[in-house]
């Protein structure tokens, strides 16, 4: 029986043995596998880090050449503005030089009166005026009078 227990108890070490060297694998394996995760998220994470560089660049080109875009079409109306505006101010410019010899030549056409006939012609207007303020007084006087009839027949009907 000695031998027995002997041999179970090598068997039983053994066992214990062997049972420790899978748990030990086990645990080896668990940290091959996290060794191969980590290496495999660090390569996606640089693939991704160029993928972003390169799309960084790409907009960075684009809004370089979307600025130069703006930059040229607004030269370009700038230059048809500026054309315009010239050729608007020439046509004001000419037209306002043709008005000016025009009142001139109107100006010098005009006859020149003699200081009676500018005080004949200042007595004329002066008396067209006093009969348009004196028709418009009467048209007030009148007015007037109406509306002092209006309110005095409306005390009396109130009353």
């Amino acid at each position: 029986m000695a031998e027995e227990n002997a041999k179970e108890s090598v068997d039983l070490k053994d066992m214990a043995g062997k049972a420790s060297e899978l748990a030990k694998n086990i645990w080896l394996a668990g940290l091959g596998a996290y060794a191969k995760a980590a290496d495999g998220a660090q390569e996606q994470y640089g693939v991704l880090t160029g993928k972003v560089k390169d799309v960084e660049q790409k907009a960075e080109k684009s809004t370089a050449n979307f600025f130069e875009d703006l930059v040229t079409k607004g030269k370009k109306i700038e230059e048809v503005s500026q054309v315009k505006f010239t050729e608007v101010k020439e046509k004001a410019s000419v037209s306002l030089e043709e008005r000016l010899a025009q009142v001139k030549s109107n100006i010098s056409s005009m006859p020149k009166l003699s200081p009676s006939a500018k005080a004949a012609q200042l007595d004329e207007i002066s008396e067209k005026l006093d009969a348009i303020l004196a028709s418009m007084s009467s048209e007030a006087a009148t007015t007037k009078k109406k509306t002092a009839k209006k309110s005095a027949a409306k005390v009396a009907e109130e009353a």
